[in-house]
């Protein structure tokens, strides 16, 4: 929900997202540094990025983050920065 907000302002983007079939892949990484990582390459590579933060109701800390969105945003480019984590 959150990168569906970030990227309201971006008409094209967004259009070109729900045209393609507003896909969602999700993976996983070993720990909150490599979570990290994930983050400033896909900054990098200019992508939008959604870094979630746990409320801490139930067994996980609060404020520990837990999730990235990465996108929507070009195919190739999301592949690049994920591609290589394993499905979760």
């Amino acid at each position: 929900m959150l990168a569906y907000q970030q990227i309201q302002s971006q008409k094209s983007l967004l259009n070109l997202w729900k045209l393609s079939g507003q896909r969602k892949v999700v993976v996983k990484v070993d720990d909150e540094e490599e979570l990290m990582q994930i983050e400033r390459e896909a900054k990098n590579a200019g992508l939008i990025t959604s870094l979630i933060r746990d409320a801490g109701h139930t067994q996980v800390v609060a404020g520990s983050k837990t999730v990235l969105g990465v996108g929507p945003g070009p195919q190739q480019l999301v592949d690049q920065v994920t591609g290589h984590l394993k499905l979760y």
